[in-house]
């Protein structure tokens, strides 16, 4: 079993592209952010889909809200060490993975 596959990097590419776009709604002045974004979902984003090839597919859903839970709150440390604005940090990072999540949703089907 490849560690990385094809579907894991497709599965990031629309993240990274989705959550860059809710940066740029949300009018993210802080360059900085953009880089900690992509950097964030490159190790979250692989780990998530890693877990998810490992488990039993009957956990996933379980596992799935779980692990987005735990995703929101490292971004949302994350971007609190640029921002020094916690309820700005989570709701950046609650938005971004929503939308990421939701689009992931609707993409993903025609992926897999």
């Amino acid at each position: 079993m490849n560690i990385i596959d094809k579907n894991m990097l497709i599965a990031l590419t629309i993240t990274i592209i989705s959550e860059l776009f809710v940066l740029l709604v949300s009018k993210v002045k802080l360059k900085r952010l953009y880089l900690v974004s992509i950097v964030m979902n490159i190790i979250t984003n692989l780990s998530f889909n890693y877990i998810l090839k490992i488990i039993p597919e009957r956990f996933d859903d379980i596992i799935i809200y779980c692990l987005e839970i735990v995703i929101v709150l490292i971004e949302m440390f994350g971007y609190f060490i640029f921002t020094k604005n916690i309820k700005k940090s989570f709701i950046l990072s609650f938005c971004s993975n929503l939308f990421s999540y939701l689009i992931g949703l609707i993409l993903m089907p025609f992926v897999y």
